[in-house]
């Protein structure tokens, strides 16, 4: 029996984060977890971009368990792609509770064909303490940007939170929110859609992740991968907007 919507936003609810820096905020959503100590949450790259470049604070909220972190520059390492404005930070968890059980990511050599319902989520500015949700349909899969176009709406505060599926009685992580694109074409601000990107990058960081761990362990080394040493190769590709 399929997942009603309110059950899927309770299930990536756990998974979520309010993200906070000295010029605003945003959403990220756990997609890994090593050895139950070392965490990664995907956002957007447009949320962490100043606090990363000038090596300033930034903030975790976990509104779950009303638990934060605060990661100054040496306590994280981010992996950015500005190209499809996305990226993740990786940190040791310290008090945050996190489930081991993660949310799927949906398969990187598919994705959903225009007129599939989707949702995402995150903390908006005018409730900036609600974790809440959206929906709308993919309008279009745009192969070259490995981006979703989808007839919906995205606000301050949203930006990097998770974009997911229905299937069956699970939840799919499809990628994550990157910008509300209005139609400006008349000279007034009409409404627009919803750019989400793919998970493509989320699962190459994943594999690459698991490629330095595997190499690792052949190695004979015991030692964690620990933050700050491990840089997958990413290869940026042309964002569409």
């Amino acid at each position: 029996m399929a997942l009603e919507w309110f059950e899927a936003l309770e299930n990536v609810r756990n998974f979520t984060f309010k993200i906070i820096t000295p010029q605003g905020s945003g959403t990220g959503f756990l997609i890994t977890l090593r050895e139950q100590n070392i965490c990664g949450i995907a956002t957007a790259y447009h949320v962490i971009d100043h606090a990363y470049t000038r090596e300033e604070p930034i903030k975790l909220l976990q509104t779950t368990t009303n638990k934060t972190l605060l990661l100054r520059a040496a306590d994280r390492y981010v992996f950015p792609n500005p190209a499809n404005d996305a990226a993740i930070i990786m940190f040791m968890k310290g008090d945050l509770q996190v489930n081991t059980d993660l949310l799927a990511l949906s398969p990187e050599d598919k994705y959903l064909k225009p007129g599939s319902k989707i949702a995402w989520a995150g903390y908006p500015a005018i409730a900036p303490d609600e974790c809440s949700f959206f929906s709308g349909h993919i309008s279009c899969y745009l192969n070259v940007a490995k981006a979703y176009l989808v007839d919906g709406v995205a606000i301050n505060g949203i930006s990097g939170g998770p974009a997911f599926a229905i299937v069956g009685d699970s939840v799919q992580v499809i990628g994550s929110v990157s910008a509300y694109i209005p139609n400006r074409v008349t000279g007034e601000c009409l409404p627009g859609v919803c750019f989400v990107t793919a998970v493509q990058f989320f699962h190459e960081f994943i594999k690459d992740l698991d490629s330095l761990e595997d190499a690792k362990q052949e190695e004979g080394s015991a030692e964690l991968v620990t933050v700050g040493s491990v840089v997958p190769a990413v290869t940026p590709r042309p964002h569409a907007a």
